[in-house]
């Protein structure tokens, strides 16, 4: 999968597109000078809770467990939904002052240097 995401205060636009040849978007990527800086080794369980939240668990080697909970379908203004959203959080006893949008290479990064 190729993914981008541009992000805003509390959510994001998020574009994914499924890669059915991984050489091929490698020499791509090659020929647009991109230079591999991280590599992301990364298991994922992925859930829908109540129709609604995709809750994804991942396990990233060198990083440990981590969860990811998205909002698949917005019945409210995206404030509100955000709101909801940090209640589930909580009701799941999740440490909110964790949350962090920065992905994991940033910290596979910040772990080599």
């Amino acid at each position: 999968m190729l993914n981008y995401k541009y992000w805003y205060d509390v959510h994001c636009d998020e574009y994914e597109l499924e890669i059915d040849d991984k050489e091929m978007m490698e020499k791509i990527l090659h020929a647009l000078q991109f230079e591999v800086i991280a590599i992301v080794n990364k298991t994922r369980l992925i859930y829908m809770y109540q129709d609604k939240y995709e809750i994804s668990l991942d396990y990233v080697k060198e990083l440990g467990y981590f969860i990811e909970i998205e909002v698949k379908k917005y019945d409210k203004d995206i404030l509100y939904e955000y709101d909801d959203l940090l209640k589930l959080a909580r009701s799941f006893a999740l440490d909110l002052d964790k949350i962090d949008k920065r992905g994991y290479p940033y910290y596979l990064l910040k772990r080599k240097n």
